[in-house]
């Protein structure tokens, strides 16, 4: 998603919810090659604006919630939260 290209992927769980949510690709079942096949064809139909819109949304996605400096920031703050939840002295 960083590198701004739209995906194809075949995958369930958070990894299709990521890409689901920044409506940055297309997605298909796992170990299903006709839905694979399916999923390609439908990608290959769209326009070239259409797929370019796919890749910037996920660009704009992983910068927004995948930036280094966020995700150090977001994992400091659960760190604290944890500490002052379980009674322990705050660093």
């Amino acid at each position: 998603m960083a590198c701004g290209k739209p995906i194809i992927a075949a995958v369930i769980g958070d990894g299709a919810e990521v890409i689901r949510k920044a409506n940055a690709g297309m997605i298909c079942k796992p170990d299903d090659s006709v839905e694979l096949a399916n999923t390609i064809r439908a990608f290959l139909k769209m326009t070239q604006v259409e797929r370019s819109l796919l890749g910037l949304n996920g660009r704009i996605a992983a910068i927004s919630n995948f930036e280094m400096t966020r995700l150090v920031n977001k994992i400091d703050h659960m760190l604290i939260r944890t500490i002052q939840q379980n009674g322990l002295k705050k660093i």
